[in-house]
């Protein structure tokens, strides 16, 4: 039997757990910032766009996104797809995405590299040394590097706050050869004016 001195400590700890459970599972509380990926320019870095044929469905199921797009960039006949997804389950979004948006290629492990205005960049070459992947991870209007610290370092700010949205940019370019530098290519350059094009809403 409980002693009846640590029941208001119980009665306080009972009442602290209960504000993360009312938040996430009965209210399901989510952040609106406003930023829409739709609103990124079907023209950029001189290329145009045209949507590919995945279904909406596709990328709640696949990334549990609520608001995303892919698009085939094209220019003289090279084309380089981008996609960009926001979701509140940042593990499914950032947790290898290149098994979802690069199926069948064969794509070395990724590296950490810096464009010009200091961007990081988890880039990933193709094995046979053509074209590679590449993504950028952005919350709270913050690039991610380390998407598993970050969500540790805010775990405690997100149990008692509404969830905020981490957004994927993830681009392809099939043709970039091995020893041509990512920064400074036309799929970096397409990359970073989603990039702005997004942040520049906020």
């Amino acid at each position: 039997m409980i002693s009846q001195r640590y029941l208001p400590w119980l009665i306080l700890l009972f009442l602290v757990a209960l504000v993360p459970t009312v938040i996430h599972q009965y209210l399901g509380l989510k952040e609106d910032d406003g930023l829409r990926t739709e609103k990124i320019p079907e023209q950029l870095a001189g290329y145009h766009a045209r949507s590919t044929d995945r279904r909406r469905a596709w990328g709640m199921a696949m990334f549990g996104s609520h608001d995303w797009f892919e698009r085939s960039y094209e220019k003289d006949g090279h084309r380089i797809r981008l996609f960009v997804g926001r979701g509140y389950d940042q593990k499914r979004l950032y947790h290898h995405p290149e098994i979802a948006l690069s199926r069948g290629a064969d794509l070395e492990p990724g590296t950490l590299v810096r464009l010009a205005d200091g961007t990081p960049v988890h880039l990933m070459r193709e094995k046979d040394g053509t074209g590679l992947a590449a993504y950028v991870l952005l919350y709270d209007d913050r690039f991610i590097e380390d998407p598993v610290k970050n969500q540790l370092l805010h775990a405690a700010w997100q149990l008692f706050h509404p969830r905020r949205a981490l957004t994927l940019f993830y681009v392809v370019d099939p043709t970039l050869p091995r020893n041509a530098p990512f920064p400074g290519s036309d799929a970096a350059r397409l990359l970073q004016e989603a990039i702005r094009h997004f942040r520049e809403q906020g």
